[in-house]
């Protein structure tokens, strides 16, 4: 999640509690999150893991009692948002695999139970969108690419 989803929360959620919002890029009156972070609650250790999604300032948890990682957009499971940084947003899921995690919660969509393999699912969808891009316009099959140059 970043700053700009959290926004409207502070007044419809101020009914129910006065606990500040936190955020990776956090104006002056909200408190940061460093990447590892721990946030411990009653029965669960959450840390925070930096994962640029669509805007560099995405933030992931991962519950490391239940082997969970709330994803924010990383994965859509359908359909591609625009990105702002394509390399760091590359690095992401890469990073995410890392973590052991088994479980993958994104913010649009369901429950995904094996998050490693749909990343490596995902990946593989976009580096052959990204090579069919590279091959219209190089040139390939049904298209004259042309060099500058």
């Amino acid at each position: 999640m970043h700053y700009r989803t959290a926004v409207g929360y502070p007044t419809s959620l101020s009914c129910i509690h006065t606990s500040p919002i936190a955020s990776t890029k956090a104006p002056e009156h909200e408190l940061p999150i460093e990447e590892g972070q721990i946030f411990g609650v009653d029965g669960a250790t959450v840390r925070a893991v930096h994962g640029p999604g669509h805007s560099h300032n995405h933030i992931c948890f991962f519950l490391e009692e239940e082997n969970t990682m709330f994803m924010g957009d990383i994965v859509l499971g359908r359909g591609t948002s625009a990105i702002e940084q394509l390399g760091l947003y590359m690095e992401t899921p890469r990073k995410l695999q890392s973590q052991e995690c088994k479980i993958g919660d994104p913010v649009h969509g369901a429950i995904i139970p094996d998050i490693n393999s749909e990343i490596a699912t995902e990946l593989a969808q976009k580096a052959r969108r990204e090579n069919i891009t590279v091959l219209k316009v190089w040139g390939g099959p049904g298209r004259r690419g042309r060099r500058d140059g």
